[in-house]
């Protein structure tokens, strides 16, 4: 949940950082089929050790130079799984380290494309390692941990042992609806004598309940500012009737909690796919209870 909309990451955002020309292949090797092409790889050692036209690794390197990925990783795929030991060329081990690692802004299918690459490659290593044992590799089905806050329904998915994208994102939206709700909390504390309002508001004494609308109004505001939040004043119903329910709120509660929930809910929040979401003070306390049973927005210790 975020008080904007995400930006597009289309190919044309010119502002958008990250690798140059996207590929499953690994520049080391681009680069070393580029000089098996030009006739300039035959006396080079790669860690010393490894020859870089190594006999065995060329069939790849070859692939590679005529500009065909998906053709390459599959002739690696056919080496490894009768020599499983290239494994340990460096070459063979940097391109497995890629597909691991790969990732570019503007691609999102690109580490999708290379886990299923990598998932090929290590079914064809085992194979060769177990002299032709039938591998399997299955992917689990995407796992939840616990309750889901409300408004953030994707926050606890997992992707093997990882978080999904979209869980990611969302526990950055969670950390920071925390913190803005955290803020605008603290200063509708300190700024509106609520004990002093509810000792003396009645429904024959409407004074306080107009005095408190107006604090909330500036405290507001203030915070909009602060947080750089666009959104237009509140009319004076909704602050009356968010400074009644403060107002109201039994003694043994916070009617800045109260408060503060009613003014969240007025503000514009979306989703991780941009999706305007409709807020509720009820709906913000039960997502801010469960973000605060998984910890998050909590302060770190330090020391």
């Amino acid at each position: 949940m975020r008080r904007k909309p995400p930006k597009s990451t289309s190919a044309h955002n010119a502002d958008a950082v990250g690798p140059p020309n996207p590929s499953l292949i690994h520049p080391e090797i681009r680069e070393a089929a580029d000089k098996l092409r030009r006739g300039k790889l035959r006396e080079q050692m790669v860690e010393r050790r490894y020859a870089a036209a190594d006999p065995n690794v060329l069939p790849f390197l070859k692939a590679v130079a005529e500009g065909d990925e998906q053709r390459a990783l599959a002739t690696l795929r056919g080496l490894l799984a009768c020599n499983p030991r290239l494994l340990e060329h460096p070459y063979v081990f940097c391109q497995f380290r890629h597909l691991f690692t790969v990732w570019h802004p503007l691609h999102d299918d690109l580490t999708d494309r290379a886990k299923v690459e990598l998932v090929n490659l290590v079914r064809a290593w085992a194979r060769g390692m177990t002299l032709g044992w039938k591998v399997t590799i299955t992917k689990p089905p995407t796992g939840r941990r616990g309750q889901a806050p409300q408004h953030f329904p994707h926050l606890d998915d997992r992707d093997g042992w990882l978080p999904t994208e979209e869980a990611d994102k969302e526990r950055r939206d969670a950390e920071e609806f925390v913190r803005a709700y955290k803020d605008l909390k603290a200063r509708l504390s300190k700024g509106v004598p609520w004990k002093m309002l509810r000792h003396r508001y009645g429904p024959s004494r409407p004074g306080p309940l107009y005095n408190a609308a107006d604090k909330i109004h500036f405290i507001f505001e203030d915070f909009k500012r602060a947080h750089n939040i666009d959104a237009p004043p509140l009319e004076r119903k909704a602050l009356t009737e968010i400074a009644r329910a403060g107002l109201t709120e039994p003694k043994r509660r916070n009617p800045a909690d109260r408060a503060a929930r009613g003014l969240v809910a007025t503000l514009p929040w979306y989703n991780v796919k941009g999706v305007a979401l409709t807020l509720t003070s009820s709906g913000i306390k039960s997502t801010l209870e469960t973000l605060r049973k998984k910890e998050i927005g909590k302060p770190t210790s330090s020391g």
